[in-house]
Parts: structure tokens; sequence; C-alpha cells
């Protein structure tokens, strides 16, 4: 999951990709989070695991976060929650991580760039390098 205003989703079955989704997680006119819509996926899916893209708020974004609830954070946190109260693992990765191995050349190569969805495609990237660099024995 990529969290943010929107967030992007991309579920694995048995290594393959199989579904991706954008979810309009904020509100645009009211600013409120949509809750709901990320609890609705997590039960439709019922993970095994899920790859969560993490957040950290670097000197050059200082300003830009001056005076804000900086909402990916808080929905990183209500995500964990989420998949706490029915006992899914997660795991946190960085962007750099997912982009800097699967990259849009891959990602184009593998058939996995035509998506649609940009959110939706990260989302994937991080899916994929979980798979690679962790080698789980189910996802």
């Amino acid at each position: 999951m990529i969290p943010g205003e929107v967030t992007g989703c991309c579920v694995f079955k048995d290594g393959k990709p199989i579904e991706f989704r954008q979810l309009a997680t904020v509100n645009k006119k009211t600013r409120d989070y949509e809750w709901d819509v990320i609890e609705q996926f997590i039960d439709e899916i019922k993970p095994d695991a899920v790859i969560i893209e993490n957040y950290r708020i670097y000197a050059h974004k200082l300003e830009q976060h001056s005076s804000s609830d900086v909402p990916t954070l808080q929905l990183i946190g209500a995500i964990k929650y989420m998949l706490y109260k029915r006992n899914i693992p997660y795991k946190l990765q960085m962007a750099q991580q997912a982009k800097g191995f699967v990259t849009d050349a891959k990602l184009k190569e593998w058939g996995m760039w035509d998506i649609g969805h940009k959110h939706a495609r990260d989302a994937c990237r991080h899916c994929v390098y979980y798979l690679v660099s962790q080698k789980p024995k189910k996802i």
C-alpha cells in the first residue's frame, strides 16, 4: 500500500499481481480521512501480509509540512492498527528501496506498467521488491 490522499494498492497471489487499485482515502472537499475505504479493502482482500510504503519527513520537506497534520503518517498509523487488529503482518519499506530496484523499464518489461494507476504501480514495485528481497514462503 502507498498511503496518501490516494492510496495505491496492488494484490499479489502466488507471486503474481492479480489486482491494482487506487483508494480515495482523504476526502478532497472536507479533508476528512476515509478510514472505512481502507478497512473495506483489507476485509475484502484478506491479505496474508501487507507491504506499506513508509514516510519520513526530511529536511528539504520541513517547510512543506509546517503546520500540517501530515496525512500520510496518520494513514500509515491507522493501517498498521487495522492490520494489528486482524493479526495481519506488515512490512514497511522506503520508496527508494522499491523504486531503485523496480524501475519503470522493469515494470514495462514485466507487463506491469499499463495498469492505469500511478500509485497502484508504485504499490506493485513494493510487492515485487519484497518478494525478491525477502523471499517469503507465502504471499
